[in-house]
Parts: structure tokens; C-alpha cells; sequence
């Protein structure tokens, strides 16, 4: 009886290491998404400077082509004038023409001194475009890169979980139904079905187990519980100093 008993909790304590592992694996493959969508903001973020950049060179584009527009229709407005100029027939509208003139030529150097701003700065924008474009293109390859890593990073850790979950599988057929069920219940409860006890402490959860208690744990002769956390309970000779509680 002690020996079934043993090796009914040799495969309870073999289904908690293997659980334990599957559960790492588990959240280092649902890390992986999360990992790849924040590389993926971070060139993002670098790609919508460059599509800012060149909206920016547009809308200045598009002035700068107004502002051409404007002097052209300006320049059209003082060459009609000055061919009024021969036309007049008093000193009086000749001046007033020639006052005309004067007023549309000083507006004319604000329309000059705009087109030449609008030209720098698009020069500057273009030169901040191939900037931010080397960059998005470093940055994109560096994604795709590191992207590719965790995939295949991914596939290596579902074929470790698929070689731990088959082997789970062939333990879960060898365990006691009740047992499993108990097992099973208070994992999802704590984290962990069992957990070992030494000195007289449950290192589950760091709480006294009863010297009968400890004995009969000691002894294997049937499935012992701590009475605090629920976990099932097992004894190991020789084992490695108490961990802290969970």
C-alpha cells in the first residue's frame, strides 16, 4: 500500500514539475505578441514623423505655389499699368498711376520674400524627409529582424509544450481520479496542486503542519493536505533548503 501510495505521489509530484514548466512556456509564448507589438509602435511612431514630415513639405508646396501664383498676378498688375502709363493725358493721372506702381511694387517684395522663406523651408523639410527615411528604413529592418526571432522563437517554445503536454498526457492516465481531481481543484485555486513539507512547515504556503500530520506525510501511507492552503502535501529526503512561500 505504502508503495503505491508512493508512486501514486511520484506522478502527482511529476504532473506539478511538468505543469510548472508548461505554465512558464505558456507566459514566454504569451509575452512574444506583446514584445512584437511594441517593437512595432516604436517604428511606427518613426514612420508617422516621416508621413508628418511630408504632409509638411506638401502644405509648403502648395503655398509656395499660391505665393508664385499671387506675385505672377501682382506682376500682371504693374505691367498693365505701366502700359496706362502712356495713355493718360493729365500730370495728375500719371502720378496717380505712377503711386500705384510704387504701392504694388513694395507689396511685390513681401509676395519675393515669402516665396524665398517657403523655399528654405522646404529645403530643410526635404532634408529632414531623407533623414527620418534612413531611419524608418534602419528601424524597419531592425523590426523585421527581431520580428522573425521571436516568431521562430515562438515555434520552438509550442514544440516544447507539445512534447510537455504529451507527456503530461501519458502521467494524467496513471493518477488516481480523486486524486487528480483534488490536484487539478486546488491548482486552480493556488497555482500548484502540491508542495513539500519539511520541518514541520508546508512550503506552499509557510504554515505548521501538525507533527501527526508530518509523520503520515513522511510515511507516504495515503494523500495528506495541508490544512491551510489544501495543497497535497510530500515529503522529499535530502531535498534542497525550504523556498520562500508563494
Amino acid at each position: 500500500m505504502e508503495q503505491v501510495m508512493e508512486k501514486e505521489l511520484d506522478k502527482l509530484i511529476r504532473l506539478a514539475e511538468l505543469d510548472g514548466r508548461i505554465d512558464g512556456l505558456q507566459r514566454e509564448l504569451g509575452k512574444i505578441p506583446g514584445i512584437i507589438e511594441k517593437q512595432r509602435d516604436r517604428y511606427l511612431e518613426t514612420q508617422e514623423l516621416l508621413e508628418k514630415a511630408r504632409e509638411d513639405l506638401a502644405a509648403m508646396q502648395k503655398e509656395h505655389r499660391k505665393a508664385e501664383g499671387d506675385l505672377d498676378a501682382h506682376l500682371e498688375k504693374v505691367r498693365k499699368l505701366n502700359d496706362q502709363t502712356s495713355m493718360v493725358k493729365t500730370n495728375k493721372e500719371y502720378q496717380t498711376i505712377l503711386g500705384e506702381i510704387q504701392n504694388l511694387k513694395k507689396e511685390q517684395d513681401g509676395y519675393e520674400e515669402r516665396i524665398l522663406e517657403l523655399m528654405e523651408k522646404s529645403g530643410e523639410e526635404e532634408k529632414k524627409i531623407a533623414a527620418v527615411g534612413e531611419e524608418v528604413k534602419k528601424e524597419k529592418s531592425a523590426f523585421d529582424e527581431e520580428e522573425a526571432k521571436l516568431l521562430a522563437e515562438g515555434e520552438r517554445l509550442k514544440g516544447d509544450l507539445a512534447v510537455l503536454e504529451g507527456d503530461r498526457g501519458g502521467i494524467l492516465s496513471g493518477i488516481n481520479g480523486e486524486n487528480l481531481q483534488l490536484y487539478t481543484r486546488v491548482k486552480g485555486l493556488r497555482g500548484a496542486g502540491v508542495a513539500e513539507v519539511r520541518d514541520e512547515i508546508c512550503l506552499g504556503c509557510r504554515v505548521s503542519v501538525p507533527p501527526q500530520k508530518y509523520a503520515d506525510v513522511i510515511k507516504s501511507i495515503e494523500i495528506q493536505t495541508c490544512s491551510h492552503c489544501q495543497r497535497i502535501l510530500f515529503f522529499r529526503q535530502g531535498g534542497d533548503p525550504p523556498k520562500e512561500a508563494e
